[in-house]
């Protein structure tokens, strides 16, 4: 039995937890979450925080997955997208210094790579492509049986991938890519003097409002729904070619629409990768919410 910590730095809050784990799964001790924006807004205070909260457990090891540009290899946080100010920190440097135990620090999408590789859809497998189709489109790579990072911890910046003249996939595979399409689509009717039921939402409108609204046949979700599908679809069929992974397993949106998503992208799937990439398994995530808390952990192994 090996007792680790993992510590998720997210865009607004910062998780912390304690588990022990068998060699086979996590037994989750305890968590414990505090607020940056409004509690901690400085990483000098986050990282006070985070010594306070770790003095109080024994631990064997620490994980410790965050948003990039990161140096995994030296554990150092060079410019994290959503937390300015957070810029050059040694994290792995001061917290093995402060603990005296190894500390690894990884993307956090390649943390989730590794938890649903390990313990969740892809277990088992050698070669699988994670991709997150939340608020962005981002993906880890686990090939030949090990996580892929690339050069400089940037391979998988899969959002950024151009699917047409002037949108990349994020524009089309995400949840705020599908509110950008959705409120293209409402202002072009309302110039005609249509009314929308998904107008009343306003700003509130998220990607789950527009999932619920295709799922309960409205022709508009529909067409934005398909569309975001099929530019998915596409995007996974070049990866199918260019990896030939055994898996592509979705998180977040998809995993909660699957029934919706799949038949659409298995589709264009079959009908452009190469004909062998027909034994690709697309799958939706086993892990949930709790694979943010469980990517940080893997971090530590």
């Amino acid at each position: 039995m090996k007792r680790i910590i993992g510590i998720d730095i997210g865009r607004k809050k910062c998780s912390v937890i304690h588990a022990d784990f068998d060699g086979n799964s996590f037994r989750i001790l305890q968590k414990v979450i505090f607020l940056l924006e409004a509690d901690y807004n400085t990483a000098e205070l986050a990282i006070e925080r985070l010594d306070e909260l770790l003095h109080m457990y024994d631990f064997e090891a620490i994980g410790i997955s965050c948003s990039g540009p990161l140096d995994s290899k030296n554990g150092i946080l060079i410019s994290p997208q959503y937390l300015p100010g957070w810029s050059n920190l040694r994290l792995k440097e001061h917290f093995e210094e402060k603990f005296g135990v190894p500390c690894q620090l990884h993307h956090d999408v390649n943390a989730c790579a590794l938890a649903e590789w390990k313990l969740g859809a892809g277990k088992g497998m050698e070669n699988l492509v994670y991709l997150t189709f939340g608020t962005e489109l981002d993906s880890g790579l686990i090939l030949n049986g090990k996580l892929y990072i690339g050069a400089n911890d940037m391979a998988g910046e899969i959002g950024q991938i151009r699917l047409s003249k002037h949108a990349t996939a994020d524009d089309f595979c995400s949840s705020d890519g599908i509110r950008k399409l959705t409120f293209k689509k409402l202002d072009e009717l309302k110039e005609l003097g249509i009314e929308h039921p998904l107008q009343k939402k306003g700003n509130y409108l998220s990607a789950f409002d527009v999932f619920e609204a295709a799922k309960q046949g409205d022709k508009l979700a529909m067409q934005i729904i398909r569309t975001s599908a099929e530019k998915l679809g596409h995007l996974i069929a070049c990866i199918a070619d260019f990896l030939n992974p055994e898996a592509v397993i979705i998180g977040n949106y998809y995993a909660r629409n699957a029934e919706v998503l799949l038949p659409i992208i298995r589709e264009v799937v079959d009908r452009e990768a190469n004909p062998i990439s027909s034994t690709l398994k697309i799958l939706p995530s086993k892990l949930g919410d709790s694979i943010w808390d469980l990517g940080a952990l893997m971090c530590a192994l």
